[in-house]
Formats: C-alpha cells, sequence, structure tokens
C-alpha cells in the first residue's frame, strides 16, 4: 500500500526536524500538513479501491410508538442493506500537531468527511396489518475525527493511538419508494437518523481504526525490512 512509505517518510522528516531541535526544548510542537496530505490522498484512493466504499452498514430493527391522535400505535422499522458512501472524500480539518519527548515522537490529525450518505431499504410494520417499504437515504455532514500516532526513535517502532469520532454535524434522511403518512414518516426518519448516529457511526469507527491499524503493522514490518 503506498500509505505505508508515505506514513514513513512523514515520521522521517519529522524526526530529522526535532533533532534540530532538542538543545532549544525537550519537547518539540511541529505542524505535517504538507506530509500528512500526501498520506491522505493515499487513503482517499485506498478507500475507493477497497470494501470501505461503498461501506457495509450492519440491519438495525428498532420497536417504536406514534401517537397521531388519542391513540397510541406502535409498530417494528427494519433497516437492512445499509450502505454508507462518501468516506473516500477524507480530508484534514486544521493543522497537525507534533510533540516530541526525546524519545517518542507522537501527532495527531484532525481529519473529516464534509458529506457522507447512508442508504438504507427500510421495512415497517404497524398493527399487524399496515407494512410500509422503501428506501431511506440520510446525509450526515461535518463527521469530525481525531487520529493519533506514535513513534519510539529507540526501537524505530510505530503504534496507532487514538481513533475518535469526536462530532457530526447535521444530519438529515428522505423516504422514497412509498407514500407515508406524515406521522408515520416522521416516526420511520427519527429511527433511520438514530441509526445513523449509532449503528453507522460505530461502523465507520470500527472500520478506520482496524485499517489504520494494519497501516501501522504494515509500517513496522516495513520499516524492519529497511533496517534489516
Amino acid at each position: 500500500m503506498k500509505t505505508v512509505p508515505a506514513l514513513f517518510l512523514v515520521l522521517v522528516a519529522v524526526a530529522s526536524a526535532t533533532k534540530t531541535h532538542q538543545k532549544r526544548s525537550t519537547t518539540y510542537s511541529a505542524t505535517l500538513n504538507d506530509y500528512v496530505d500526501e498520506v491522505v490522498a493515499n487513503v482517499q484512493a485506498f478507500v475507493s479501491e477497497s470494501s470501505l466504499e461503498p461501506l457495509s452498514i450492519p440491519n438495525v430493527t428498532e420497536s417504536f410508538s406514534v401517537k397521531p391522535l388519542l391513540i397510541t400505535y406502535s409498530g417494528r422499522l427494519s433497516l437492512y442493506d445499509g450502505e454508507m458512501t462518501g468516506l473516500s472524500s477524507v480530508k484534514r480539518y486544521g493543522d497537525i500537531n507534533l510533540e516530541y519527548d526525546g524519545e517518542t515522537l507522537s501527532f495527531d490529525a484532525n481529519m473529516g468527511v464534509d458529506v457522507a450518505t447512508v442508504a438504507y431499504t427500510y421495512y415497517a410494520k404497524l398493527l399487524g396489518s399496515l407494512k410500509e417499504s422503501g428506501t431511506a437515504k440520510v446525509t450526515a455532514r461535518k463527521i469530525d475525527t481525531t487520529v493519533g500516532f506514535s513513534a519510539n526513535l529507540k526501537n524505530y517502532t510505530f503504534a496507532l493511538d487514538t481513533v475518535a469520532i469526536n462530532s457530526i454535524g447535521r444530519t438529515t434522511a428522505q423516504l422514497s419508494g412509498n407514500v407515508l403518512t406524515d406521522w408515520m414518516a416522521n416516526a420511520v426518519i427519527n429511527i433511520v437518523i438514530a441509526a445513523v448516529k449509532s449503528t453507522a457511526i460505530t461502523q465507520v469507527n470500527s472500520e478506520i481504526n482496524s485499517v489504520l491499524t494494519n497501516v501501522v503493522d504494515e509500517a513496522n514490518t516495513y520499516v524492519t525490512s529497511l533496517l534489516s
């Protein structure tokens, strides 16, 4: 994967920079925007070519209740065949921060996706007889994430320290394929949006963690091969 040597070059360049500042301070901070942008470009290509685009989202089944007038109705909503797109547009949000304490080089990257879309097929059942199905499309904006790496410059090993989704911006949903009454449509939309903010985002976090862990493992193998 091109990301591995690119990541390695980032760390080598940063390590060289920190060594020139060791006499001035025990902790050195810097920004690595240009280097990380090169890595991000490779990550974008990797995501486009991998199973992350589109990303399969787990099925969801939720009970719900609505009270359009004086009577409360109960039902169940199933969401399946979920897919998310837009992760390949990941980019850097803000500066990349670096710290060096004389042995360990640490940097955290504030990354994000401006727009991601999740599409589900839904099946709603109410009162045992009223059944509706169609497609739900959810758009989530400004998915803000922090990723942190560290490198031990004594033994030349890398580690993934942090993968955390900080916030999700405005989220909207559209239903198609069926004409639902307003009260039922609102119930479906509320559940779909909640599912995206929990199940879908949890899946994204898990997949990103898995991919970056593999990148770090490959980077460690790559460095070992260079030193052997």
